[in-house]
């Protein structure tokens, strides 16, 4: 009895504990760039949006604003615009343990529930007001569909990936990378095993004509997005870099840990379990290579990657097969699940005892307490104005805004300083090297006409103190 009760028992366990993890501290960090956006967006009505998105003037589809709007009524703090990435985070744990079950066995699915519980990354996003850990619930969902669908070749689960395939898209453009792999796998499994691809044709068709009011502005996005070089994100060997540092932590001992345990769970997988490494190969190596050349042509970042978390986490916890040969499942789950924990422990102490955006909440009090009536206060470059605004009222104090990134505006703005006999404060980000591209505006923060002030974790606050 308690051996068929333990699954149960150590999976609502860790739900418990990742909704602890995931609630505690939830509005501790100030919004950055993308979680104001989230604010500006999820107030605009669904028409506006869409006509902003067919505009190409913003990149994400709006399921997830659709969704943030539920909390509207309530208020418009950082807690409640983050509730709901917070509750996708917690429900994807039963997932991963049911996704492991499926494509190996229940304990590599307790290890799965173990390792997204306690996941630094993975609860940094459940505590971020964007869309990612929403995109990582429903292509858990639809993974779930699929693998049972590729068992079965039940009509049922088809459709139903379908849906869910379209869904993810819905949430984010990127998911349109790993649901064409497993569809790309699926074809080559059906003709692999003879049968006739009329489930999975209609589960393609299900999805496009979900999606078809996208595919128009999908197009124009991602033929707007190649036709010049990024100007942020990780390209190349950097974005490489950058994924396997979010895969494996920062830290020495925690590097070493989770590389051992990939490695070991890659061979036993290898010899033990063929079938199910070559579909995660396949997997995982279709949609880094995308990743790869993708990165030349236009901004991308890991995070928007977080749906091979079920591929790679997968075979991390296949490392504890050899062990279950050996010795019993509870004893071996509950010491990785503890390892895990120790692991990860210092890491997460960091986490939530650190600023680790942007601290705008600070800069905006800053300024509040220091900017006099009738002063000026700089934001660059000019979209900075959206997290800078959820904070701060410049109305309510009187004071004049401007939103810039451009050198002669700076070079006008300090005339008027000295016109009216005022104060010009500026408040600018590592983001101004993306939009600076000549570095005059640069070039002009950096000479002796400015004065840091304080730095808010990456807002530089700075003053006007060339002589009139």
């Amino acid at each position: 009895m308690y051996r068929k009760n333990f699954p149960i028992l150590l999976v609502s366990s860790f739900i418990i504990i990742g909704s602890i993890l995931r609630i505690y501290h939830l509005d501790y960090n100030s919004f950055w760039l993308d979680e104001a956006a989230t604010h500006v967006f999820t107030q605009q009505s669904l028409g506006d949006y869409w006509q902003l998105l067919s505009n190409l003037g913003e990149v994400h589809p709006p399921l997830f604003y659709i969704v943030e709007k539920i909390v509207l009524p309530f208020g418009t703090s950082e807690f409640l615009y983050r509730l709901f990435p917070a509750i996708f985070g917690i429900a994807t744990i039963p997932l991963f343990y049911f996704i492991g079950k499926k494509m190996v066995n229940g304990p590599v699915g307790i290890v799965m529930a173990a390792l997204i519980t306690f996941s630094p990354f993975h609860i940094q996003y459940s505590q971020d007001a964007r869309m990612y850990t929403m995109l990582l619930f429903i292509t858990s969902v639809a993974l779930i569909f699929y693998l049972e669908a590729i068992r079965s070749n039940n009509t049922k689960y088809w459709l139903l990936f379908g849906i869910a395939s379209a869904l993810a898209i819905w949430t984010h453009f990127m998911a349109f990378i790993i649901i064409g792999a497993l569809f790309m796998y699926a074809l080559w499994y059906q003709v692999k095993e003879k049968n006739r691809p009329t489930n999975l044709l209609l589960s393609i068709v299900v999805m496009v004509a979900l999606l078809s009011p996208l595919l128009i502005i999908i197009k124009g996005l991602f033929f707007n997005r190649i036709t010049s070089a990024p100007t942020w994100g990780y390209t190349g060997d950097l974005f490489l870099v950058k994924s396997v540092i979010i895969l494996f932590s920062n830290n020495p001992l925690s590097f070493v840990f989770f590389a051992v345990l990939l490695c070991l769970g890659t061979a036993w997988l290898f010899f033990e379990y063929r079938k199910t490494f070559g579909f995660i190969f396949f997997l995982v190596v279709i949609t880094i290579v995308t990743g790869f050349i993708l990165s030349y042509r236009m901004p991308i970042d890991p995070r928007y990657f977080i749906f091979l978390l079920p591929f790679l986490y997968a075979i991390m916890a296949s490392a504890s097969l050899p062990f279950l040969q050996k010795f019993s499942e509870p004893a071996v789950v509950i010491i990785f699940v503890v390892l895990l924990m120790c692991v990860w422990s210092p890491q997460l102490y960091g986490y939530y005892n650190t600023q680790v955006n942007e601290d705008w909440r600070a800069a905006s009090l800053f300024m509040k307490n220091n900017a006099k009536t009738n002063d000026i206060i700089i934001i660059m470059p000019d979209y900075n104005q959206y997290p800078f605004d959820f904070y701060y009222n410049n109305s309510s104090y009187g004071t004049i805004q401007i939103n810039t990134a451009l050198k002669d505006d700076l070079t006008r703005i300090d005339a008027q300083r000295c016109k009216n006999r005022v104060s010009a404060y500026i408040l600018v980000t590592g983001d101004l090297r993306s939009v600076d591209r000549s570095g005059e505006a640069i070039s002009w923060i950096g000479s002796s006409r400015v004065t840091e002030i304080r730095n808010f974790n990456g807002v530089h606050v700075g003053k006007i103190t060339s002589n009139c």
